[in-house]
C-alpha cells in the first residue's frame, strides 16, 4: 500500500512538472480523491456518467490530505454515488 501511494504522489509530482492532461481510471475511490480534480462516477450498464465530482483541493497533495476531514468526506460523497448508481458496494477509508 505505501509503495502504491509513492507511486501515485511521484505521477503527480511529473504532471505538474509536465503540465500535460491526464485521465486516470481507477476503481478506488481513495485514490481517485488523492489524485483527481474532478471525478466521474461510471453507471455499470452502457458506460453511462451516472455523477461528478470536483475535488477542489490544492495540489501538491500529501499525506496529510490523506488523513484530513476533507479528504474523507470527498470519498464518503464519492462512494456513496458511486454505490447508489451502481449498486456496488465500497470500502471506506
Amino acid at each position: 500500500r505505501r509503495r502504491q501511494q509513492r507511486l501515485q504522489a511521484d505521477l503527480l509530482q511529473w504532471w505538474q512538472v509536465q503540465g500535460f492532461a491526464l485521465c486516470f481510471v481507477t476503481r478506488q475511490v481513495a485514490e481517485a480523491v488523492f489524485m483527481a480534480s474532478r471525478v466521474v462516477v461510471m453507471g455499470a450498464k452502457g458506460g453511462q456518467i451516472v455523477a461528478e465530482w470536483e475535488v477542489d483541493e490544492p495540489f501538491p497533495r500529501t499525506d496529510a490530505f490523506r488523513r484530513s476531514a476533507r479528504f474523507h468526506e470527498h470519498c464518503v460523497a464519492i462512494g456513496d454515488a458511486l454505490a447508489g448508481n451502481t449498486g456496488s458496494t465500497w470500502d471506506r477509508p
